[in-house]
């Protein structure tokens, strides 16, 4: 009974001495994540620092100053240029310097992290990609579809009607062939002339979608298994139960003839490479005018060679150390920001041109990114052609067949992109016998011109639409009767192909301005109003308003496969 006793206070005993501060506890580190400039950008340093510090102490339990990893450790913040770009970054904090020094290929490639960044920047701010659903559903923002999509996969959620005359919500998920091929087995998805993925390159043009209604509840009859109780009839021997609160409204298949913004595509690699080689000299002056601004800020570093600074270096230096021993953490920031303050002040006294030098460093980015900019430019202004074929399901109506032929064009003296529809729509299900109508079900022509809006230092912040939209029908809508649409009260017995005309033949109108806010990493925020003559069942004019949000996951790229 006393031994396991014993065993047990022995364990216990040697767990408390493991624990105490004398066997090695982690030493008190600041949360980086929570501290702001200039002390977050060394706080990775100092916090580096307290390790070291911790782990080497002299047989009285303060730190060894004189042992050398100490003192490399102390080295790294000590001299707040030992890290030149990190100190040029914080004086200049709009200049991201670090990418600037990494030089624009001019061949773009499938390896190298500029070409990737690159390629994922320009598929995410492609002004073609349609991810939402077409204007003829119950839940849409879009009142002209553009001619291209997403690279890999999109999802969209919107609600609000624009040529129909019941708002609801629809959720629309879209994808290119050849994107999904390489991500279900293992390829890189975004890349520069990718080969094709099951051998032809015919997929990267073929895009799919399909449009889910997700407020309208479908049931299903199931048969019971027997009463519960004695009180329920025993009659009862089916019951109706929710199935679903969603339906798949369409499916749409496209084929893309023309595509320059397309960023794998053959046609963009040559327009990239065109651009680069004509923008070869410039870029190279560019480089080097930045390297003659950052060389006075990177290279010369007067604070190691100031006499009389390094007494007051040296003053800080027992500061840190002492703030270590006490494990004071607030005061040794306080005497890390002193030291920030006073290391600038001396850099400033010592050089006249300092200032300057930062400013410029400031205005060659600025030009660097332009020229950029310029180059991204050059790589586009052509035309787009898509053909789309679409498959509806409209609620209590006929399914229809809908051929559309999409354009796209950037004007060469404007900002922004034209897109243009024509398309034809038939009803697809059989006309029943004596129909008053025939099997065109209407025509389209629709335009829009979107404009993206520079706010602040995002070029690509929002972007501002207006669409004007037409449509001609010979005959009225059609509308399937159930019994649900029946007035109550009313007794007819209804055939299974009962069906009303409603609304009027003609023209319907609809126009539409819309903002989109373009959100990081691929998220897009549509929000819109609308006017129409009539709608597809209502003869009265209408007013509404139409919102939603898109993902595009081929900010997600490196997630589905190939190179990280």
């Amino acid at each position: 009974m006393h031994k396991p006793f014993r065993f047990l206070s022995t364990v216990a005993l040697f767990s408390l001495y493991l624990a105490s501060p004398a066997c090695g506890q982690s030493p008190q580190q600041f949360d980086c994540a929570k501290e702001k400039d200039p002390f977050f950008s060394y706080c990775t340093d100092i916090n580096k620092f307290l390790s070291t510090v911790a782990a080497h102490k002299d047989a009285g339990g303060k730190i060894d100053r004189a042992n050398p990893d100490t003192r490399a450790a102390l080295r790294t913040f000590l001299f707040v240029d030992s890290d030149p770009t990190r100190l040029t970054s914080l004086l200049a904090p709009l200049a991201a310097v670090q990418g600037a020094m990494a030089s624009l290929p001019s061949s773009p490639d499938n390896t190298s992290p500029v070409s990737l960044a690159t390629l994922a920047a320009a598929n995410q701010n492609r002004p073609d990609q349609q991810t939402g659903a077409s204007s003829n559903t119950s839940g849409t923002t879009g009142l002209v579809e553009k001619a291209g999509t997403a690279s890999i996969l999109a999802f969209a959620l919107e609600s609000g009607a624009l040529t129909r005359s019941v708002n609801g919500n629809t959720a629309t998920l879209s994808g290119n062939a050849d994107g999904l091929v390489r991500a279900l087995t293992g390829q890189q998805v975004l890349c520069f002339d990718c080969k094709g993925a099951m051998g032809t390159p015919v997929l990267r043009n073929i895009n799919l979608s399909a449009a889910f209604m997700i407020n309208q509840q479908s049931t299903s009859t199931v048969s019971t298994s027997g009463a519960a109780n004695s009180s329920t009839p025993s009659s009862i021997n089916a019951v109706v139960i929710p199935s679903s609160v969603g339906k798949l409204s369409g499916v749409t298949a496209r084929y893309q003839f023309w595509n320059p913004y397309d960023p794998h595509s053959s046609k963009f690699l040559a327009a990239w490479q065109a651009a680069a080689a004509k923008a070869k000299d410039q870029l190279n002056k560019q480089a080097q005018d930045l390297q003659s601004k950052l060389q006075p800020l990177l290279v010369n570093r007067p604070l190691q060679s100031d006499a009389a600074f390094q007494e007051t270096l040296q003053t800080f230096a027992d500061r840190f150390y002492d703030d270590a021993d006490a494990g004071d953490l607030p005061r040794l920031k306080q005497d890390f920001l002193a030291l920030f303050n006073a290391s600038v002040n001396s850099r400033m006294n010592n050089d006249a041109q300092f200032i300057q030098n930062v400013a410029s460093v400031n205005l060659s980015l600025a030009q660097y990114k332009d020229l950029w900019n310029q180059l991204l430019a050059e790589a586009k202004g052509q035309p787009l052609l898509t053909f789309e074929y679409a498959f509806n399901r409209p609620q209590n109506q006929p399914e229809t067949h809908d051929f559309r032929l999409i354009l796209g064009y950037t004007p060469k003296n404007a900002i922004g992109l034209l897109s243009v529809n024509a398309a034809a729509s038939i009803y697809g299900s059989t006309i029943p016998a004596g129909a008053k109508y025939g099997r065109l079900h209407a025509g389209q022509v629709s335009v829009e011109y979107d404009r993206p809006l520079t706010l602040k230092s995002n070029p690509n912040q929002a972007t501002f639409s207006v669409a004007a939209y037409w449509q001609y029908q010979p005959d009225p809508s059609v509308l399937n009767i159930t019994e649900d649409n029946l007035v109550p009260g009313t007794t007819i017995q209804l055939p299974q192909n009962a069906q009303v005309l409603l609304g009027t033949p003609g023209s319907l109108w609809v126009t539409q301005a819309k903002i989109t806010v373009n959100g990081k990493s691929g998220i897009k925020i549509p929000i819109g109003v609308s006017w129409s003559n009539k709608t597809d069942l209502l003869a009265a004019s209408k007013v509404g308003a139409q919102v939603g949000i898109s993902y595009d996951f081929s900010s997600l790229s490196s997630l589905f496969g190939g190179p990280k």
